[in-house]
């Protein structure tokens, strides 16, 4: 299955439009000017991105949130990252996306936890049990798919396995007491409700070399 990105939708994200111009507004965004898709991201990114990196936030931190909130946007949903996730709101989550990936200083997995309205907001018609498998499947495949394009800025060329569904464990969003596997949680504000997105495995920045060339651009096909 194969998501396609609306290309014009304009009641509902107009909607959405509403809801991130707040925060485009109190970054210097005049109230009622149009905003492009680029101006979109970036004013998110200036928002969050370079807030959290002022503040020691890793570089993994920067990249899973930028590929998350570009990647909804792409859909017509507004996604603000919040500065700090609440583990205790994943426990009602619904299923959930997993993939693993490896690479240099890489060996964990990706998990995407996205309620029932947003998944019927993105596919624009109502759900089975089917199609919200599918289109959890195609948007955490999506996710890491993007997540990986941005890696490879920083020398990093990650290998994925396919995307598989289950039920959500709330544990999994928790790191366990004496455990070398790190766990990061991320969640991102929408107007159908929470998406979370966990890190579970190991991690090391001390292989990323960041680079400016020979990297592909968001929709570039890339064979993983």
């Amino acid at each position: 299955m194969r998501l396609q990105a609306p290309r014009e939708r304009a009641r509902p994200r107009s909607r959405h439009l509403n809801f991130l111009s707040r925060t485009a507004v109190t970054k210097g965004y005049a109230a009622g000017k149009v905003i492009t898709a680029g101006a979109l991201v970036h004013s998110i990114v200036r928002a969050f991105a370079l807030p959290l990196m002022s503040r020691n936030r890793s570089v993994l931190d920067v990249i899973v949130r930028s590929a998350t909130v570009g990647l909804f946007h792409s859909y017509g949903v507004a996604a603000g990252p919040q500065l700090q996730a609440k583990p205790s709101e994943v426990r009602n989550a619904p299923l959930s996306g997993s993939i693993r990936f490896s690479g240099a200083g890489f060996d964990a997995s990706l998990e995407l936890v996205v309620p029932d309205p947003v998944l019927a907001r993105i596919r624009n018609e109502p759900l089975t049990a089917t199609t919200s498998r599918d289109v959890i499947r195609e948007l955490t495949n999506q996710l890491m798919g993007r997540i990986k394009n941005k890696l490879l800025s920083f020398q990093v060329a990650l290998t994925l396995s396919l995307p598989s569904i289950s039920r959500h464990v709330p544990e999994r969003a928790v790191a366990t007491p004496g455990s070398q596997t790190s766990v990061l949680l991320y969640e991102f504000r929408t107007l159908e409700g929470p998406v979370f997105v966990i890190l579970r495995g190991k991690f090391s920045e001390e292989t990323l070399v960041f680079t400016s060339s020979g990297v592909s651009t968001e929709g570039d096909v890339i064979l993983f």
